[in-house]
């Protein structure tokens, strides 16, 4: 789709295209949803855990997230308008659940393709990527909420790099800690 359509297609659906303070508003609440991620893992019984899960092992991983999105953070100066444009139609159209799972997936694949030594993505490269991922397959009407609203809804603020879900402590967790 061309940027000209995207953008009438952004305007149609919701009005004001997303812009950079958006995306740095869910770049600082995915790092903080991270970070309070680590301290509720710091603070849970080691009984809660199963015996695969190495504590050590996913405070890194979660550490090196926080250093991508610092990363994504820095170079989002850099993000073209069109990309706006795309991810303000990604936020409009798509559901909200469907673009999270890509974007846990590219965050994962932007860490641990750093560790075999290939560099982080920068926001365009990383952006560029979610919308052509996510942007796939029929369009999803609008439900009356707004592009801002849809896009932060991108983020699971209990377990936002499905940590727990993967290494199965979540279940084995008061409710009330993941509040």
């Amino acid at each position: 789709m061309s940027t000209e359509s995207n953008s009438a297609l952004a305007k149609e659906l919701s009005g004001p295209l997303l812009t950079r303070d958006d995306i740095a508003a869910l770049l600082v609440a995915y790092y903080g949803a991270v970070a309070l991620d680590q301290v509720r893992a710091d603070e849970l019984w080691r009984a809660c855990f199963p015996r695969t899960y190495k504590r050590g092992e996913w405070k890194q991983y979660r550490e090196r997230h926080l250093g991508h999105m610092e990363l994504l953070l820095d170079t989002l100066s850099l993000l073209s308008q069109e990309i706006l444009v795309k991810l303000t139609v990604l936020a409009t159209t798509r559901r909200p659940a469907v673009v999270r799972k890509v974007l846990i997936r590219l965050l994962a694949e932007g860490v641990t393709g750093y560790l075999v030594g290939e560099r982080m993505w920068s926001a365009p490269e990383f952006f560029n990527a979610l919308v052509k991922e996510a942007d796939q397959g029929a369009r999803t009407p609008k439900d009356g909420e707004g592009t801002v609203e849809r896009m932060m809804r991108w983020l699971d603020p209990v377990d936002p790099l499905r940590i727990s879900r993967e290494c199965g402590y979540q279940k084995s967790v008061s409710p009330q800690i993941w509040r």
